[in-house]
């Protein structure tokens, strides 16, 4: 995580804009937030989500279960990484940091996948849990 967390940090200085001191940084979390976005609707692109098209009609092929260019989907996925990681830094969250929140809210998730968890049912509770923590 250090190693892609550097080169991040890296390519942004390189662009112009420095995520990790930067004073403006802040402004720029909608732009990061927009284009991760973006690339998840790329990600997207590389499976077969379009229902009217010829294949999905046809039944070849069922509608979001079949990626057609694992390839690009993998690059794809890199992207949403590269703005993810520059979205941390944005937040001022180090490797370590990310680790560590991300393990709260890890085990939250499995607390809820063991006690069945259901959009009806769901609070916000742990989350608040998480935030007290952090």
């Amino acid at each position: 995580m250090e190693t892609i967390y550097d080169y991040q940090h890296k390519l942004n200085q390189l662009i112009g804009r420095d995520t990790i001191n930067s004073p403006d940084k802040l402004e720029w979390l909608f732009d990061y937030a927009f284009a991760l976005s973006d690339e998840c609707h790329e990600l997207m692109n590389c499976c077969s989500w379009k229902w009217w098209s010829k294949d999905v009609k046809n039944n070849t092929v069922k509608q979001y279960k079949h990626v057609f260019d694992i390839d690009n989907a993998k690059i794809e996925a890199i992207d949403c990484l590269h703005f993810i990681i520059s979205i941390f830094q944005i937040l001022d969250m180090s490797p370590q940091e990310i680790e560590r929140i991300y393990k709260m809210k890890w085990e939250a998730n499995i607390k809820r996948q063991q006690n069945n968890y259901d959009v009806k049912n769901k609070t916000e509770d742990d989350n608040d849990e998480i935030r007290r923590n952090i």
